[in-house]
C-alpha cells in the first residue's frame, strides 16, 4: 500500500494505491475496503472503497486505488481494513 499526497484542482488529497492478494487456492468473495485516515487517535476522513469484481480467484491479485480529501498538516496515519458486504 502507498499512500502519495497530491494536488487536485487546487484541492489536496492522498491518493491511496493498494493490492489484494489472496494466498488460497480457491475462490473467495471479494468484500470492500475501509480506508480511514487517522491523526492521532481521531479519524480524519474514512471511505469505503467498493471492488470492482464480487470475487477473486485463487492466487489471484486485486489491485485498488482511491483518492481522499487530505485535511491538511502532517501526513495522517492509514487503517486499511476489509468490510463485509453492505458495510
Amino acid at each position: 500500500v502507498t499512500m502519495t499526497p497530491q494536488d487536485a484542482n487546487g484541492m489536496r488529497v492522498l491518493l491511496i494505491n493498494g493490492i489484494v492478494e489472496n494466498r488460497t487456492e480457491g475462490r473467495l468473495a471479494m468484500p470492500s475496503i475501509r480506508a480511514e485516515l487517522i491523526s492521532g487517535e481521531v479519524v480524519v476522513a474514512s471511505t469505503l472503497i467498493s471492488a470492482a469484481a464480487s470475487q477473486i480467484g485463487g492466487r489471484e491479485s486485486y489491485g485498488f486505488s482511491v483518492r481522499v480529501p487530505h485535511p491538511g498538516g502532517k501526513l495522517p496515519d492509514l487503517r486499511l481494513s476489509l468490510a463485509d458486504r453492505g458495510a
